[in-house]
């Protein structure tokens, strides 16, 4: 009896959620400020991957309406879910992509797991069934987050060897007898790889705030989650990866 009622407790949970989430609602003065203190984050570009690899539309308004409504309550909340926004910035996704993606699929997975044990003919009462979807659901619900805390660590190893890279570039451009700025920006103009261009846009960005470039690659650092000191200390076995202003000794 007891296995019963934990299921049904946990489906009529799950239901109520749904809708309150789901349903429209006023926002108040925590979830206004919470939005206006999301508009102030920088905003970041998507690349065509990212913001076209929708294969049915539908699907992706209803992610991305749950998405924002999850968004808005864990800014209400306060849960800075930083770990999360620094990997999500390294993969150049969105945070209501990421939270539907998450609310979907651990949907998808209670709901898909009675049915798949009911086509397999499973007839040991609705409890365990039940209890099972929801181990399930709570596993789809947190699978997102592992694919993609692994997929940003590769993305930040790759992110590591390119900056070295691009500090020996800065370093020859010095050589050459160039100064910091231009030595910069022919550096980070060097190819189309990924973490190149984030490096140009954060030099752009700290040129038109009135930042210090090393300032710009710091704050770029910091909202990926890369060490750019200790990148360049394990570059910098010659001294021509030393690059003056750097901050990096």
């Amino acid at each position: 009896m007891i296995p019963q009622l934990l299921a049904g407790a946990s489906v009529g949970a799950g239901v109520l959620l749904i809708v309150l989430m789901l349903r429209p609602r006023v926002p108040g003065v925590a979830a206004t400020l919470g939005r206006l203190d999301q508009q102030r984050r920088p905003r970041r570009s998507m690349t065509a991957s990212a913001a076209g690899s929708s294969a049915d539309g539908r699907l992706e308004r209803v992610r991305a309406t749950v998405g924002e409504r999850i968004e808005a309550e864990v800014a209400v909340r306060g849960w800075p879910l930083t770990r999360t926004r620094e990997d999500l910035a390294v993969m150049n996704r969105s945070m209501s992509t990421h939270l539907g993606t998450k609310a979907l699929l651990g949907l998808g997975a209670f709901i898909w797991f009675p049915v798949v044990m009911a086509l397999l003919g499973f007839g040991g009462g609705l409890g365990m069934p039940l209890i099972l979807a929801l181990a399930a659901g709570l596993f789809g619900f947190f699978l997102p987050d592992l694919a993609l805390r692994s997929e940003a660590e590769k993305r930040r190893r790759d992110f590591r060897h390119v900056t070295g890279a691009f500090l020996d570039l800065v370093a020859m451009n010095l050589a050459g007898g160039r100064g910091l700025p231009e030595a910069l920006m022919a550096a980070s103009s060097f190819g189309d790889h990924w973490a190149m261009v984030r490096m140009r846009q954060a030099l752009s960005n700290a040129r038109i705030m009135g930042w210090t470039p090393w300032e710009g690659i710091a704050r770029l650092g910091n909202e990926l989650g890369v060490d750019g000191c200790a990148t360049s200390r394990r570059r910098s076995r010659s001294p021509v990866t030393k690059v003056p202003g750097s901050g990096c000794r």
